[in-house]
């Protein structure tokens, strides 16, 4: 017996295939709206990045004066803590400061530390920072003597040490080579005025700028020698007897030489050498 195939469509499954293909159509057209609407015209989007450059225009100039003034406080705190660790060596030294350097047979005792069988000459010179005067003080051999402002790595800084030593200087007049060095009571009606470090700078190799590890008054600021460095927008941290820190802005000449920062003289609010303690 032939068999009869019935090829008959269910009018329900036809309205419902229809109904699928209008839903993906309507689907496919919402679709393309949507993609549309999210769409950036040529002139909204030169709009934004306008916005966007005027915002870093804005942004970045603070950024960097927030960064330079974080590393001025940063060394400001350094110096608070070579304050204390200064105030605890005198206590144990009958209130006299120490020296520049000493000499010995077996190398130069620098107050930062001690390079055997110095002075020598040239760069990268050996340096045993743990016998520096103030290590034993301030717990560590590392970064409290060290502004972060100082440009170490620059090209127009000698390196005159293997490492980083000191970029605050000594105030001379305290310390000097042979001459007697200073006790604290001599001063004391102006421990307020006469500072014991500041930023500093040194130039002993010609017009190459290296760390400054004393500084003392030039007059005219015209050889070189260790002048204070002002290297903080113009401004040098100075720390004075009594443990105050200030920034003080060059008040005379600038020795014609050094970077980030011109060097020169500190100066009493009048324009003297009376905060060197003369």
């Amino acid at each position: 017996m032939r068999r009869i195939v019935d090829f008959r469509f269910p009018i329900s499954d036809w309205r419902r295939a229809e109904r699928a293909r209008g839903g993906r159509a309507e689907s496919e057209i919402g679709n393309r709206k949507l993609e549309m609407a999210r769409a950036f015209t040529l002139v909204e989007l030169l709009t934004v990045v306008a916005i966007i450059a005027l915002l870093l225009a804005v942004l970045v100039p603070s950024l960097s004066g927030a960064r330079l003034q974080a590393k001025q406080t940063a060394c400001a705190a350094n110096l608070h803590f070579v304050a204390t660790a200064t105030d605890l060596y005198l206590a144990d030294h009958r209130d006299l400061y120490w020296r520049y350097y000493t000499q010995s047979p077996d190398g130069r005792w620098w107050w930062f530390g001690f390079e055997p069988g110095g002075p020598g000459s040239g760069p990268n010179r050996p340096i045993d920072k743990s016998k520096a005067v103030l290590t034993p003080y301030l717990g560590t051999s590392d970064d409290r003597l060290q502004c972060p402002s100082f440009p170490y790595g620059d090209p127009c800084v000698f390196p005159k040490f293997a490492e980083p030593t000191a970029s605050y200087g000594m105030n001379l007049l305290l310390g000097p080579i042979t001459a007697p060095t200073k006790r604290r009571t001599e001063f004391l009606t102006r421990t307020a005025a006469v500072f014991v470090f500041a930023d500093a700078c040194h130039f002993d190799f010609g017009p190459l700028m290296n760390e400054g590890h004393y500084v003392q008054f030039m007059p005219g600021a015209a050889a070189p020698s260790g002048y204070a460095h002002f290297r903080h927008r113009g401004r040098a941290n100075v720390l004075f007897m009594d443990g105050h820190v200030d920034h003080q802005r060059l008040r005379g000449p600038a020795y014609p030489a050094g970077c980030a920062g011109p060097p020169g003289n500190l100066t009493d609010p009048a324009g003297g050498s009376t905060i060197y303690g003369s």
